[in-house]
């Protein structure tokens, strides 16, 4: 996907300017959902996402929600590179592979996620997790005993937002696939 032209480029520096740079400037600083910003440009996700101003509004606070929500850090990150391996969305992986080594996941256990079935090597809790978000890219629902391993672990809070976590990266996947955003070159060699 990285070699593919983009359907839609991300803003170039010299156009995010007016209504772009000031909806960029405030989802450009703290947060896990942007923490590679820093000394690199926005995040090509970002910038071309906010060629639409209206969804960018909607979309990216939500976005940002998930990324500092009450799911374990460990979890959520492990539940994304799930979605990025299964979906496939490139960009996602190579957006939380540092997110997730920040968050604890070794580099084997990266490259784990990405296997067709979660091993033994999981804790039950994250064979889980793995599976859960495999039974809902696969039909839209999760297996009840699935369900009821989870709600072992988490609130019920905790379950809508592991639901929405999901859908939400599936939906985001869809887009960066779609519209062939460029994974960000800072990201390629992290």
């Amino acid at each position: 996907m990285s070699a593919e032209v983009p359907r839609i480029p991300p803003l170039s520096t010299e156009e995010q300017v007016g209504e772009a740079a000031a909806l960029l400037g405030v989802h450009t600083g703290g947060g896990a959902v942007l923490r590679h910003q820093g000394e690199h440009p926005p995040l090509n996700a970002l910038t071309t996402l906010v060629r639409n101003p209206d969804l960018y509004r909607v979309l990216v606070p939500q976005v940002r929600h998930l990324a500092n929500g009450s799911l374990p850090a460990r979890d959520r990150e492990l539940a994304l590179l799930r979605v990025a391996a299964r979906v496939p969305c490139p960009y996602e992986w190579a957006q939380h592979c540092p997110a997730a080594r920040e968050a604890g996941v070794t580099d084997d256990e990266i490259a784990r996620v990405a296997l067709a079935q979660p091993d033994d090597r999981w804790d039950e809790h994250e064979r889980t997790l793995l599976t859960a978000v495999d039974q809902m890219l696969a039909g839209s629902d999760m297996a009840d005993d699935t369900w009821e391993r989870l709600s072992a672990r988490y609130s019920d809070s905790e379950l809508i937002e592991f639901v929405v976590l999901v859908g939400e990266y599936q939906k985001l996947a869809l887009l960066l696939n779609t519209l062939r955003t460029p994974i960000d070159p800072w990201l390629l060699s992290g």
